[in-house]
């Protein structure tokens, strides 16, 4: 039987009795939890009969994705739990669900004045599976504030087939 798996590299193994030596130090450590889709979304009314075959939509998608207007679409959605600007963690505003890839606040239309934030990760469990952990399950439990938010947050992460990246660890200051 061949052995795949190569021994534990000597700086892993030192960081790891460091930690053992000192507990404390703990304290110091950092767990982030990054949320992404890659998702489209576009700010769109009716559709007309001639825009709803598969052409004109994809030509549609192509030409949004080349030059996108600025206010009429997010490119994907990204959620952290380490987020330390105010207007996304306490929002006073319009109710956030994210960041797109272009550093755009993703703001719920029609709902203002509620002092909420952007949805909070509350748990990651990740499961691993097969030989050598290569097939990951994640689990993200995750809280929205209102029910619009959700409805955002839904479009960008709760549609089926959709493709989510999660990325997880800890950060030493």
């Amino acid at each position: 039987m061949a052995n795949y798996l190569s021994p534990i590299q000597p700086w892993v193994v030192d960081i790891m009795k460091s930690r053992e030596a000192n507990p404390m130090n703990i304290m110091y450590k950092n767990p982030y939890v990054v949320l992404q889709s890659g998702a489209l979304v576009v700010k769109k009314g009716y559709i007309s009969d001639e825009e709803k075959s598969y052409e004109n939509r994809m030509a549609k998608i192509d030409e949004l994705i080349c030059d996108p207007p600025v206010t009429d679409c997010y490119k994907g959605c990204i959620i952290s739990n380490n987020i330390n600007n105010l207007e996304l963690s306490y929002s006073t505003g319009q109710t956030p669900v994210g960041v797109d890839f272009d550093g755009k606040v993703i703001l719920v239309e029609g709902e203002s004045g509620r002092k909420v934030s952007t949805p909070i990760i509350l748990s990651v469990d990740v499961d691993t599976e097969e030989s050598n952990n290569t097939l990951k399950m994640t689990r993200v439990q995750i809280k929205c504030f209102t029910l619009k938010q959700l409805e955002m947050f839904e479009l960008f992460f709760m549609k089926p087939g959709m493709n989510v990246m999660v990325e997880w660890g800890d950060s030493s200051l």
